[in-house]
Formats: C-alpha cells, sequence, structure tokens
C-alpha cells in the first residue's frame, strides 16, 4: 500500500517538474534566482519535492472523499486522464489558447462518466490546486508571467490543467480496506 503512494508521488514528481519545466522553457513562469534552481532552465531542485507532495496529497483526499468507495475505476480511464495531463501542461506551455486548453480540462469530465462524487472531487481539486497557486504567486515563490496572469496572478486556464489530474488520481485503485465497488454491483 505505501509502496503504491510513494510510486504515485515519484509519478507526480517526475511528470509534474516535466511540465513545469517546459513552463519555464517558454516564458509561462519564472522562479526567483537562486543558487537551489539547479534543474533544466532554472527549476529550483525543490520543485519536484512540490510536486510530489501535492500528488500525495491528492491520493490521500481522494481515499477520504465521501463516496469515493463506490466509484468505478478504470486502469485505461487513468492513463487517458493522466496522458491528458501531461498533454495541456506542455500545450499551455506551447501557448495554446486559453479557451481550448479549458475545452480539454472541461472534456477531461466526461471520463468520470459524469458520477456526482468524481465530478464534485474533481471540481474541488481543481478549486484548491488553483488557490494554493495564486498564494504561492503572492508569497513570490515562483510567478507567472504576463499576459499569464489573468486570474489573481495565475492563467486563467489552471483550473483545467488539474481537472484531467484529477480524473487520473480518481481512477487509481484505492489502497484502504474499502470495498471498490458500487451499491449497483453488489
Amino acid at each position: 500500500m505505501k509502496t503504491r503512494i510513494l510510486f504515485f508521488c515519484w509519478i507526480g514528481s517526475v511528470f509534474a517538474t516535466l511540465g513545469d519545466t517546459f513552463h519555464v522553457a517558454y516564458g509561462i513562469d519564472a522562479y526567483p534566482e537562486s543558487p537551489l534552481n539547479l534543474l533544466p532552465f532554472g527549476v529550483p531542485v525543490w520543485v519536484p519535492v512540490e510536486f510530489a507532495c501535492a500528488a500525495g496529497l491528492m491520493w490521500w483526499s481522494r481515499e477520504r472523499f465521501p463516496g469515493s468507495s463506490g466509484f468505478k475505476r478504470s486502469w485505461i480511464t487513468t492513463l487517458v486522464a493522466g496522458g491528458g495531463f501531461l498533454g495541456i501542461y506542455i500545450s499551455s506551455a506551447l501557448a495554446a489558447s486559453a479557451t481550448l486548453l479549458l475545452a480539454a480540462g472541461t472534456l477531461s469530465l466526461a471520463l468520470t462518466g459524469f458520477q456526482p462524487m468524481a465530478l464534485a472531487y474533481c471540481i474541488l481539486t481543481a478549486c484548491v490546486g488553483t488557490l494554493v497557486e495564486i498564494s504561492l504567486v503572492h508569497l513570490g515563490v515562483f510567478s507567472y508571467l504576463p499576459p499569464q496572469t489573468g486570474l489573481f496572478g495565475v492563467p486563467a486556464w489552471l483550473p483545467a490543467l488539474y481537472l484531467p489530474a484529477s480524473v487520473a488520481v480518481l481512477n487509481l485503485p484505492l489502497t484502504s480496506a474499502t470495498p471498490t465497488t458500487s451499491p449497483e454491483q453488489a
């Protein structure tokens, strides 16, 4: 069980850091000058740890979210949603339109089967993640560069990045002893 969580944290740190490296390389965001900016394009070494913690928190909250044990899970959906997350992340660095990114993120919600609990989890994760990033920007930890600063210092498309990530996390198998069958399957 703990191995699965640690593996997911590692996956989150690798792929989110890759996406963030694209953001820095293409002038979407930047970090203040620091001796810790040792990764490619000046990304600080603490960024993978930050993303590992975010991935772990998403996993932890998913395990405790009301009704999560009744959600039907699929590895295929996890892979498609994970690919969507990475695709939206990289596309956002390549100056894709905000409308297209928002549409792609919203479309990923279809992978939940529009189950109310799943939609609530994904939307809540997108809101919380965006609020955390707004806080980090205002604390000076990093910054989005104009014209990406339309939503309190972060891009308007940012919530759309969290939606497919949430769908992917939601589809991973539960690690608790909670059964994964829905009442209809019982």
